[in-house]
């Protein structure tokens, strides 16, 4: 390394320092490691030996990252709301603020329109409050009066919560995703109205005049049949597109494809630096021959100025948001190298870009989008820097997806993400049509109906049928049955490498060599699938309660045998317990095959995403409170393992455990038909090393007297874990049956400050005073319980989560 501190190598190390931080997952003093990265700079002056002087700079720099994350993660922290100012409690409680619209608002789940609002006043609270209370909120407004056609500058009747998201060892965790935004607070809004006069920022005017192109745009095209994708093309605007779109985007593995990022401005800029190149090779030379101001070096750089200039306006009309800066300034410094004919020092532009990138924005090794783009440039780098001879545009197309393919998927793994094995044809087919008819026919064709309106009779005929053949297309593809591999991650690594190495090498031979090996790992991948096999669990039974939310789901393992109870929530809008928790978490321990699939009853709340779970995981059983209501929801699918009803007294084998189920209506004598679908759940009790479980479902205390009847035929256990039935409704646990129980710890599954209110203050209390070790998913993340012969041992996952994810709480016992 250079001796100059101030080398372009310098920004290696401070991009390390950024990531790091992250890594840790916990914030450091920044003021002493800033003093640190000063002393280390101050002493390289007095330094001659070139290796200790390399060393100085590198950690100097290493730590001038290390401060510059955690002062922002500080300043993050600071933005959010607290749970209580000035005595007041902030939470639950109706509160009024004034703001703007700082994105254009979404379409949500039941009917609901979202939309960020970045903050101005908290009218109610003093100059001194206001300062500790957020500047940015995420709301929901619900009811009919909902609208996405909202003012700009509104003042509203909010009810806030602090960020908060279910937290699991693996899948998609929503408070990281609400941190690496920026919300200070999510909530619902009970009344709002606009705000007239008044001043507004820059920000405010740049969203104010955004808002209105998406409202204009929607109010000419509004009608078009493929509006949702025209919208998202054109400037980055999501808020009409519908589950249904994103789940062909994800099994075709393109939901790039609607997100404006490098390919888009990619796009823009060189369709803007081909229309310069060709006006000014064919610009007459000035008259007077004094005038040398058309220069093959003055034209590269006006091409430059003006690909800049017109990637960066593209880059605010979709929304400037941090994929878009991110691929602005990677378009910018491609386009200096190229002006100062250094093209090729791809690297050092890639190592620049990414630093540049975390100067300004700290948080984002937060951001999925950041390892996936840049390290989508990185492969290709890795696969074209080094070639001579062109490849030509079929070669080169062919190289190059078969490199990000391969080499993104460990990426994907890491970040828990699938890869989907059609994700490569899609590609292949999508981006040339995106790239060559898709996007040049919608940027063309929405500039056109913006300027002049009346062309929207013809024009809006043309870029659905545009958009229809890339549609379907990717609906084609995504109805395809391919089979998700599911590949350990060193495996996926060695892959990886190969594919890449292969790839890098210019030789026709290398090229097959890589076609054969991409072929080969397919075939492996499906026949890894077709015989699922678990790794070896902890050798004492196990027992995670999922954070799912406002739903319940259950992990029983011992060794490689799994019994799942319950599959989550799963709601209109598109969220799926079992795609954002389940699969990710079983994945990450190795659980291919579940032995056996309970599912309490049919409620959404408990049988959500069923169909999913069964295509992606190999189920040898399914066992049912209400048969006929699961055999309705699962339909008549290849592959699913006939439902079987839950008879009182069964024994589920294969666990190597004493398990056994119970249903209501053959311990009471009634027809399952005269019952509630919660009195029809099937309860499962296990006993194990002295520890019995009980999951009564949804049961209510009609059934309850019943249940620990059957309970009590067997001797009393040691000890006993209860998960509390029905989320800890007032409708169960009542006080015959926590006092019958007396268990040792309870755990309610509910969602945080869900407006059903579980659990029950007074089913809490029942706990509490029987002497019940209480816990809360909502507010302790995802549970482990270890059945030892010494006692219970349990972990909670939010004890070991990072800086940005609060820790467990205890208040909501007292709330």
């Amino acid at each position: 390394m250079s001796g100059n501190p101030f080398s372009a190598r310098g920004w290696a190390p401070f991009a390390c320092g950024v990531i790091l931080l992250y890594w840790f997952g916990a914030v450091l003093p920044f003021y002493g490691l800033f003093g640190a990265a000063v002393a280390l700079l101050c002493g390289i002056y007095l330094i001659r030996h070139r290796a200790t002087l390399s060393l100085l700079v590198f950690l100097a720099w290493l730590l001038a990252g290390l401060g510059w994350a955690s002062w922002s993660a500080e300043e993050r922290l600071a933005d959010r709301l607290p749970r209580q100012v000035g005595g007041q409690s902030l939470e639950g409680v109706p509160l009024t603020v004034t703001g703007y619209l700082c994105d254009i608002p979404a379409t949500g789940s039941f009917g609901s329109v979202r939309f960020p609002l970045c903050v101005d006043g908290w009218p109610e609270f003093a100059a001194e409050e206001a300062a500790q209370l957020p500047t940015r909120l995420r709301l929901a407004w619900y009811g009919s009066e909902a609208t996405r056609d909202l003012p700009h500058r509104v003042r509203a009747t909010v009810v806030l919560k602090r960020p908060h998201g279910s937290v699991n060892p693996a899948g998609f965790r929503y408070e990281t995703w609400l941190y690496r935004q920026g919300f200070g607070a999510t909530g619902t809004v009970r009344d709002i109205e606009a705000v007239t006069g008044g001043s507004c920022s820059l920000a405010c005017h740049y969203h104010q005049t955004r808002g209105r192109l998406a409202a204009r745009l929607r109010a000419l095209l509004g009608e078009a049949r493929h509006f949702p994708l025209i919208a998202s093309l054109a400037m980055g605007d999501r808020g009409a597109m519908t589950p249904a779109h994103w789940e062909v985007l994800k099994a075709t593995g393109t939901i790039h494809l609607v997100a404006i990022s490098g390919l888009h401005l990619g796009l823009v800029a060189i369709g803007v630096g081909l229309i310069l190149r060709q006006l000014l090779t064919r610009m007459p030379l000035p008259a007077r021959t004094g005038m040398r101001w058309l220069t093959p070096g003055w034209s590269r750089a006006v091409t430059f100025c003006l690909v800049v200039a017109a990637s960066l306006v593209y880059a605010l009309v979709a929304g400037f948001t941090v994929p878009t800066r991110r691929a602005l300034l990677m378009v910018a410094i491609a386009g200096w190298l190229i002006l100062r004919g250094q093209q090729g020092r791809s690297w050092q532009g890639w190592g620049l870009a990414l630093a540049v990138v975390l100067v300004i924005d700290p948080a984002a090794p937060l951001d999925q989008g950041f390892w996936l783009s840049f390290g989508a440039v990185a492969v290709l780098l890795l696969t074209f820097a080094r070639r001579i001879a062109g490849s030509g545009w079929l070669a080169g197309l062919l190289l190059a997806q078969f490199a990000v393919f391969a080499g993104l998927w460990p990426i994907l793994a890491v970040l828990g993400q699938d890869q989907t094995l059609m994700g490569f044809p899609a590609n292949l087919l999508a981006i040339p049509l995106v790239s060559v008819l898709v996007m040049p026919a919608v940027l063309a064709g929405v500039c056109l109906v913006l300027v002049f309106p009346a062309t929207v009779v013809w024009v809006a005929p043309v870029l659905d049928a545009v958009v229809e053949l890339l549609w379907r297309l990717l609906e084609w593809l995504a109805a395809v049955p391919v089979p998700q591999p599911l590949v350990p991650l060193p495996v996926v690594v060695a892959f990886a490498v190969l594919v890449l190495i292969l790839l890098a090498v210019p030789s026709t031979g290398a090229r097959r060599a890589a076609l054969v090996v991409i072929g080969c790992w397919a075939a492996g991948s499906v026949v890894w699938r077709a015989a699922p096999v678990n790794s070896a669990g902890p050798e004492y039974p196990e027992l995670w309660v999922w954070d799912v939310g406002q739903g319940l789901s259950v992990l029983i393992r011992h060794r490689d045998r799994v019994i799942l109870y319950d599959s989550g929530p799963e709601s209109p809008a598109g969220y799926s317990a079992v795609a954002s928790v389940l699969l990710p978490g079983l994945r990450a321990q190795g659980i291919r095959r579940i032995d056996t699939l309970i599912v309490s009853h049919g409620d959404r709340d408990h049988a959500g995403g069923l169909p999913l779970l069964l295509g992606s995981l190999q189920v040898d059983r399914i066992i049912t409170g209400e048969p006929a209501r699961l055999r309705e929801l699962l339909g008549d699918g290849e592959g699913i393992p006939e439902v079987e009803p839950c008879r009182s007294g069964a024994a589920v084998p294969g666990l190597g455990l004493d398990v056994r189920l119970w249903h209501f209506s053959a311990a009471a004598g009634v027809a399952a038909a005269r019952l509630s679908g919660n009195d029809r759940s099937c309860a499962l009790l296990m006993r194990a090393n002295g520890t019995e479980v009980v999951i009564p479902g949804d049961l209510s205390v009609v059934a309850e007297p019943a249940l620990i009847d059957f309970i009590g035929e067997v001797p009393a256990p040691r000890r006993r874990l209860v998960i509390a039935g029905h989320h800890g409704s007032k409708t169960s646990s009542s006080v015959a049956w926590v006092a019958a129980l007396t268990a040792d710890v309870v755990v309610y599954s509910a969602g945080y400050r869900h407006r059903y209110g579980h659990p029950y203050g007074e089913v809490v209390r029942r706990y509490r005073e029987a002497g019940a070790e209480s816990f809360n998913t909502a507010y302790s993340g995802a549970l482990r319980f270890l059945l030892t012969p010494q006692g219970i041992v349990s972990g909670q996952e939010r004890d070991g989560a990072p800086f940005w994810i609060r820790p467990p709480e205890a208040h909501w016992q007292g709330r």
